[in-house]
């Protein structure tokens, strides 16, 4: 039976201090360093998408108001410059200005009617004459 004493302890002591780390510990150590760098890289990534997705959203938004800004002066522009044209009318028509409103509410119906006909109409030739070079082009080349 070996008893412990206060020098044994301190001799097994200063022997593990003076002894190198085994392989294992080592691995260990270096797989504890290599999981702490994994962490700090994983973080960083997430914290670098999470920052462009809030850019890509702020982006979005200053978007959607410059659309509905530029939508909305579009619109009050084009409501001014109809009632203008209308007061107009309604001057030239001695004070009647029901008169003036009505002629530029039907031209303006009358006019957007005719440029969608015309658009129509020109897609629809634009469309056959595609298909008749496409069905002229099979019977020439078998």
């Amino acid at each position: 039976m070996i008893l412990r004493t206060e020098s044994n302890d301190r001799t097994e002591r200063d022997r593990s201090a003076t002894q190198p780390p085994s392989p294992v510990e080592e691995l260990l150590a270096a797989l504890a360093d290599v999981r702490e760098a994994g962490r700090a890289y994983l973080e960083a990534r997430s914290d670098a998408v999470k920052s462009r997705v809030r850019r890509y959203v702020l982006w979005g938004a200053l978007l959607v108001i410059g659309l509905i800004a530029g939508t909305t002066a579009l619109a009050t522009a084009a409501v001014l410059a109809v009632v203008g044209a209308a007061d107009g009318l309604g001057i030239v028509f001695g004070e009647h200005y029901w008169a003036g409103k009505l002629v530029v509410g039907v031209g303006l119906i009358l006019g957007v009617g005719l440029v969608g006909l015309g658009l129509v109409k020109r897609k629809s030739r634009a469309a056959l004459s595609r298909a008749v070079r496409k069905y002229e082009s099979r019977r020439k080349h078998g």
